[in-house]
């Protein structure tokens, strides 16, 4: 089995919602990030990630955890930032600032992310 690419996935939450983006080619909302390069490291592509796709400027990052979709390997940071309003950037069509009640149509894995325990934004799944 080929191993799966390897993901900066940002969690960023202000006022008690959680950033999410939309892809332009996407019709579903994802936690910012994505692929981590041959020789980069995790927190620096978290960062790049955050300016490429939000233009936020960075005040601390901080590992949480490590999740396996079915089609990525996520390694999940959360990430305090400027008080500035975010502008999608790159492939990015839109940002929203999400309350975690909306029904949203959603990548897979926002909710176990966003469920476990070292996040806590959602309700744990049991």
């Amino acid at each position: 089995m080929a191993e799966r690419p390897r993901r900066a996935t940002l969690v960023i939450i202000r006022n008690n919602r959680v950033l999410l983006a939309r892809d332009d080619t996407l019709n579903f909302w994802s936690l910012p990030g994505g692929r981590i390069e041959p020789g980069e490291s995790d927190e620096a592509a978290a960062t790049r990630e955050l300016d490429e796709e939000t233009g936020l400027q960075i005040l601390s990052l901080e590992f949480l955890l490590e999740h396996e979709s079915d089609v990525r390997h996520h390694r999940v940071f959360r990430i305090t930032v400027n008080d500035g309003e975010p502008s999608p950037g790159n492939e990015i069509a839109e940002l929203k600032w999400w309350d975690g009640r909306e029904p949203i149509n959603q990548a897979s894995s926002v909710t176990p992310i966003l469920s476990h325990p070292a996040v806590a934004f959602l309700p744990a799944n049991d």
